[in-house]
């Protein structure tokens, strides 16, 4: 299959941007899904091409690659699982600034100034651990962290575009 042939046969514009170019495809392909022509596979043939020029002609560290964050709230209380995603992001610091206002709230409802804990290295009775550095804020309770606990803390995940990834993986 020629390339150039099918961009000019199927009259898709390129002027307008490779992103756009693949979406018409696309769309395209969709009127054709339930028909066993050659259309369909021609189509295909171009979203690929289309895909792995998209890749070559980006910086994959910004539009394809990307990292996200999540702030993110473990909490057990009398064995029971009360954890949530608080907040997501693509800005890090962002995020750690939702989070340290997000610990303060916490630390208001279970009425932290009023409780009885101990930082991890001491040594005592005390019925609480606590660690709170820049990167998060954990508190259980000392011998049963799996029946009371919150932990609060950013999680990075990368992410990439499936469809980017699928067409570096096409072969012709």
């Amino acid at each position: 299959m020629n390339y150039n042939k099918l961009i000019n046969k199927y009259s898709i514009p390129l002027n307008n941007g490779l992103k756009s170019a693949i979406n018409i495809v696309e769309s395209l392909q969709e009127k054709e899904l339930n028909s066993e022509t050659q259309t369909y596979e021609e189509l295909e043939f171009l979203k690929v091409k289309l895909y792995k020029e998209y890749s070559k002609n980006y910086d994959t560290s910004k539009n394809i690659k990307e990292k996200i964050y999540i702030l993110n709230d473990d909490c057990v209380c009398d064995d029971e699982n009360d954890s949530k995603i608080v907040a997501v992001s693509f800005d890090k610091d962002e995020l750690k600034k939702e989070m340290k206002k997000y610990i303060e709230q916490v630390k208001k409802e279970i009425d932290f100034n009023n409780l009885d804990f101990k930082n991890e290295s001491e040594e005592g009775n005390e019925d609480f651990i606590v660690d709170e550095n820049e990167n998060g804020f954990l508190i259980y309770e000392d011998g049963y962290y799996n029946r009371n606990h919150i932990d609060i803390s950013i999680i990075e995940k990368e992410i990439i575009s499936e469809k980017v990834k699928e067409a570096e993986e096409y072969e012709l």
